[in-house]
Order: structure tokens, then C-alpha cells, then sequence
């Protein structure tokens, strides 16, 4: 009898996951801003869930911390460790729906002399009564093109 294949065409693959607090709500953010799509999302009873989204080709998963199993939040760490790039048509655009589902800006969409046309935002996580609203990472560069060919010979290794 044939043996019938149930090999995951994406493997081998590689995907961050993301510590966040409230993943939730993180969950809704990303479908609002980028158009993620929900592949996969549990929830525990508490409330806290992992989730495997995808925008476009790139898939990426996102957990609630939980500083007991070693996985903390920007929040907790008081920045973050990683950063994603979206490389998209339109950044302009992209950013501006971004900024519109509540993420805060870190800084706006602008041609750099590298050759791309980049902005860099934060997600909202949550408003401090004594303050402003802290940005929770992954800060998000939003690129339009590639880098020119004579900026990648630039920073390669000789």
C-alpha cells in the first residue's frame, strides 16, 4: 500500500514569533494593519493565545509572554530584541492604515539616501494614566523596493 505524503510544503521554513502582551489584541492589530491572516490561533483558558498569521507570503507566530517559561514582551524587557520588515508596493499607504488601526509612529515613510523608502512604526500596547501611550515592539520598517545594487555591493564582505 502507497504511503501518502503529509510533508508540509513550507519545510524547511523559518518564522519569528513574537512575545507580546495581550496577543489578542495583538492578533486584531496585524489583521487591521497589514491584513494578516489567521492560519492558526488557540487561546488557553486565561485568555492568553498563540497564533500563526501570514501577510502575503511571509508567515510569522505571536504568543503572550510568560516571563515563567523565559518568553517576555518588549514591555517587560523595556524594548525589544527583533524588528520585522514588511517590504510592500505602497509604504505610504501601508502605513497610513498602520497609524489608523493604532500603531504609534516612531518615525514617518521617507526616501533614504540608501535607496528605500522607509518608515518605522510601533504597536500600541497600552496607555499608562501617567503618560503617553508606550509603543510595544516589533517596530515595523515598512520598505518599498529593494536596495540598489550598488548599496548591496557597498555592505558586502570583500
Amino acid at each position: 500500500m502507497a504511503k501518502t505524503s503529509t510533508a508540509n510544503p513550507k519545510c524547511p521554513s523559518i518564522a519569528p514569533l513574537l512575545n507580546v502582551r495581550d496577543g489578542a489584541q495583538a492578533v486584531e492589530f496585524y489583521k487591521g494593519a497589514f491584513a494578516a491572516k489567521v492560519i492558526f490561533c488557540v487561546a488557553d483558558p486565561g485568555g492568553s493565545v498563540v497564533a500563526h498569521l501570514s501577510v502575503g507570503n511571509a508567515d510569522f507566530w505571536l504568543a503572550d509572554e510568560s516571563p515563567e517559561n523565559q518568553n517576555f514582551s518588549p514591555e517587560c524587557l523595556g524594548g525589544s530584541t527583533a524588528r520585522m520588515i514588511l517590504v510592500v508596493e505602497d509604504p505610504d499607504t501601508v502605513f497610513a492604515r498602520a497609524v489608523a488601526a493604532g500603531a504609534a509612529i516612531v518615525w514617518p515613510v521617507a526616501d533614504k539616501s540608501y535607496g528605500w523608502r522607509i518608515g518605522r512604526i510601533g504597536r500600541l500596547a497600552s496607555q499608562s494614566p501617567d503618560g503617553p501611550t508606550t509603543p510595544c515592539a516589533p517596530t515595523l520598517p515598512l520598505r518599498g523596493d529593494s536596495p540598489s545594487p550598488t548599496f548591496l555591493r557597498s555592505t558586502s564582505p570583500a
